[in-house]
């Protein structure tokens, strides 16, 4: 009998949700940026602080969630 041993790369983006995957989770109303709904997002950044803050957290891939108030 022949074996075959075969293995799959690990691309970690394969476990990262999408957008519209976050946007079905919450049941959001997508207001701007249909076209990159199928964007893999890897980094998730709370924006409930001064800018200042803020933008020293943001990564390429961020879901950015922002209160109401913002």
């Amino acid at each position: 009998h022949g074996q075959i041993i075969c293995t799959i790369p690990e691309e970690p983006y394969l476990g990262w949700p999408t957008v519209q995957q976050v946007a079905d989770l919450l049941h959001a109303k997508v207001l701007l940026g249909q076209e990159s709904l199928n964007r893999h997002v890897s980094h998730f950044t709370v924006a409930a602080m001064q800018l200042r803050n803020f933008l020293l957290r943001v990564k390429n891939r961020s879901l950015i969630i922002t209160p109401g108030d913002r």
